[in-house]
């Protein structure tokens, strides 16, 4: 699989994400407002000029009545194999440890 850029890829999901809005028949201020942010924040969110948040994509999925699993994050797309996030390393693995029981002064 070829890499590609985060510019890329934040252009590629701000237009998806543009398109998915205008099929939902939904003006930029319209939607701003339901998403509880100016129209200009929307903007350079659909223009890939600044990054969108998981939950700012969730949202506008919502909001739009549509959902697209290309809109969703790699860490989703890879589940938790190897490069899926901070706990993919322990992927099928079953902690043995738990923490010792703090005992009170007087029940020493």
């Amino acid at each position: 699989m070829a890499r590609t850029s985060p510019t890329f890829r934040r252009r590629r999901l701000a237009r998806r994400v543009r398109q998915l809005r205008e099929e939902a028949g939904m003006t930029q201020e319209k939607a701003a407002a339901g998403l509880d942010m100016s129209t200009s924040a929307l903007s350079r969110k659909e223009t890939g000029e600044v990054a969108t948040s998981v939950h700012e994509i969730r949202s506008m999925m919502d909001l739009y009545d549509a959902y697209d699993p290309t809109c969703s994050t790699s860490r989703e797309r890879r589940g938790n194999a190897a490069g899926g996030g901070p706990t993919a390393w322990r992927t099928g693995v079953t902690s043995t440890w738990r923490p010792k029981p703090v005992r009170c002064a007087s029940c020493r």
